[in-house]
């Protein structure tokens, strides 16, 4: 991990005490996108725990800019229509296409490293279909359309999308709609992508697919800053570092949870919602802050020291999808 290379990587994970130093007073004002089975995405202000924007019914998937602002985010709303949701208090939806498939929908937003003609980024939007029509967007316009099964299950890992079906699955060419198989029987799907190699735990996979001796899944794929490597989080609280390779760079036991941890920036520390008493966790983009969503709402705790900043008891959900600057 950058900057905290000469220090075991055990002891710097397991010791989640030794947090950010300092004990800020006050939330920055983030925005903290929320799900959960019952209600839309929904954005909160981080500093008040006020409202910002529910978003309609949909897939929604995002890119985060270096300095944590919502970069690119698209919606594939269940009413058929493509939305681009820009950062602003509240969101800005714009209408972009309509989908000429059947939702629900799945999506996942990826670098598209050999598109040679695009408008902004070099992103594709990969939009599944629950009828098992597969599209490719970029910016907003569709590129390329393909037909799946029905019941294919399509990921975003990391900078690539994966397609699952029966056990099997296949890297998504997010220029193309090509397919490149991954894997087979493999039925709890890979875990992580980590500079171009997507790690499973099975045995029968095939580049750029790589097998590794780990636990099957599910786990959480938490990243660094640098995004440049993966920390495998399980609910059981083992946990593996996986680099470039990929390889296991490290591994250890913490308190676990059902929910979603956070990670530091720096990969240093995993915060379970175990230890939290919540039933996710996430980190504030700068480090210093825990947003701590559980039952009773959502409290913000400071790294440092755990203790409580603020409590928001209207904020409810399941699960911290995002955490963005604005």
């Amino acid at each position: 991990m950058r900057g905290l290379a000469a220090l075991p990587v055990a002891i710097l994970l397991v010791a989640a005490c030794e947090g950010v130093p300092g004990s800020p007073s006050k939330p920055p004002s983030e925005l903290l996108f929320v799900s959960s089975p019952e209600h839309p995405l929904t954005a909160y202000e981080a500093s008040d725990g006020s409202l910002v924007s529910e978003l309609p019914t949909g897939a929604f998937d995002a890119m985060v800019s270096s300095g944590g602002d919502l970069e690119e985010a698209y919606l594939a709303g269940d009413d058929s229509n493509l939305y681009r949701v820009r950062a602003a208090r509240p969101l800005r939806l714009d209408r972009l296409d309509s989908i000429r498939g059947a939702g629900p929908f799945q999506a996942a937003l990826v670098p598209a490293p050999r598109l040679t003609s695009f408008a902004g980024g070099r992103t594709v939007l990969v939009v599944k279909g629950a009828d098992g029509s597969l599209f490719g967007f970029q910016s907003g316009r569709q590129i390329w359309r393909e037909g799946v099964p029905q019941d294919a299950d399509l990921r975003r890992l990391d900078a690539g999308a994966v397609l699952g079906y029966e056990g099997s699955w296949s890297l998504v060419a997010p220029e193309s709609g090509l397919l490149t198989p991954l894997a087979s029987e493999c039925p709890d799907g890979p875990l992580a992508e980590v500079q171009g190699s997507v790690v499973f735990a099975c045995s029968a996979t095939t580049q750029p697919g790589a097998s590794l001796t780990l636990p099957a899944g599910p786990a959480f794929d938490l990243r660094t800053a640098h995004r440049d490597e993966s920390v495998l989080a399980y609910p059981s609280g083992d946990w593996f570092r996986i680099d470039h390779g990929p390889r296991i760079a490290g591994q250890g036991h913490g308190s676990g949870g059902e929910g979603r941890p956070g990670l530091s920036p720096d990969g240093g520390t995993i915060y379970w919602p175990g230890s939290l008493s919540a039933t996710a966790v996430a980190v504030s983009r700068d480090g210093s802050y825990l947003y701590a969503l559980g039952s009773r709402g959502l409290r913000v705790l400071s790294a440092s020291d755990r203790k409580q900043v603020a409590n928001y008891p209207a904020v409810t959900g399941r699960e911290i999808v995002l955490v963005t600057s604005g």
